[in-house]
C-alpha cells in the first residue's frame, strides 16, 4: 500500500513540478545576437554577436571570443561570465601572443585530417610561405593558418594543398 502524506505530496510535486521551473527561470528563451554579456558585478564583458547552439561569440571593446555556452548563466535577459572584460581580453590577448609565437620559420603545419603536410619556410605580417611535404612552395594568407595544442595547422588536407600549389599564380591562397 502506498502511503503519501500531506508534506510528502508537496515535496513530490515540487520535485515534478518546481524543478522544471527552476530551470526554465534559469535559462533564456534563447541568446540571441545583441545580448549583453557581463561580469558578476554587473560590469560590461561585451555584445553576443552570434550564437550556434554550442558557442557564443562575444565581442567585447578590442576582441570577439568564441566561448563555449556552458561558460555563461542566463540572468534576466544577458549572460553572465565569470570573467570581467579586462580579464577576457587579457586571456584573448595571451591567447594571440602564444598563436604568434607558434607561427615561424621551420613550424611543421598539419593539415586538417591531422596529417603533416609541410613546414613553414618564410613569414610576414600577411603570408607565410609553406614548404610542402612534395618540396613545393605556397603561399597562403596568414589567417589559413590556425594555431592548436599541436602547433599550425590548415584546413585543408595534403592533397588539396598540392592541387592548389599546382594551380597556384602569384596571388596568395585562402583555404
Amino acid at each position: 500500500m502506498l502511503m503519501i502524506t500531506k508534506s510528502g505530496l508537496c515535496a513530490a510535486a515540487i520535485l515534478v513540478f518546481g524543478a522544471p521551473a527552476i530551470v526554465a527561470a534559469q535559462q533564456p528563451a534563447s541568446i540571441v545576437a545583441g545580448m549583453q554579456v557581463k561580469d558578476p558585478a554587473g560590469g560590461l564583458v561585451g555584445t553576443v554577436t552570434s550564437f550556434d547552439g554550442e558557442s557564443v561569440m562575444v565581442r567585447t571593446d578590442r576582441h570577439s571570443a568564441q566561448i563555449a555556452k556552458t561558460a555563461f548563466t542566463p540572468d534576466k535577459g544577458m549572460l553572465l561570465l565569470g570573467m570581467t572584460q579586462v580579464q577576457l581580453d587579457t586571456a584573448i590577448d595571451r591567447s594571440l601572443a602564444d598563436a604568434a609565437a607558434k607561427l615561424v620559420s621551420g613550424a611543421a603545419v598539419v593539415g586538417s585530417q591531422g596529417a603533416p603536410v609541410g613546414t613553414i619556410e618564410t613569414i610576414d605580417a600577411q603570408f607565410p610561405t609553406l614548404k610542402l611535404t612534395s618540396g613545393k612552395m605556397i603561399k597562403i594568407a596568414r589567417d589559413g593558418l590556425a594555431v592548436g595544442a599541436n602547433g599550425p595547422s590548415i584546413a585543408m588536407t595534403a592533397g588539396a594543398l598540392e592541387l592548389a600549389a599546382a594551380a597556384a599564380t602569384a596571388a596568395p591562397v585562402k583555404p
